[in-house]
């Protein structure tokens, strides 16, 4: 964002993938309570919604091992 506006592909991939997440959050009777952009991370494989706080509420539209792995990390 710091280099100017995110391309429309890029800005549908992290919409697509917030949106995921956050619907698996709420899925499973969770709410992020600090949605903002600190706590989004975006690679080329995922998007992930982080809470440093309280890792219950990590999640991802695609949960995979890497997800897993970070969770593991934050709850220690």
């Amino acid at each position: 964002i710091a280099d100017g506006p995110l391309d429309a592909a890029l800005l549908a991939r992290v919409h697509a993938g917030l949106r995921g997440a956050v619907q698996a959050l709420h899925q499973a009777g969770l709410a992020h309570g600090d949605l903002r952009p600190q706590n989004v991370l975006v690679s080329e494989q995922s998007v992930v919604l982080v809470d440093p706080e309280d890792p219950r509420t990590i999640a991802a539209r695609d949960d995979d091992e890497a997800l897993a792995e970070l969770r593991r990390r934050l709850s220690s």
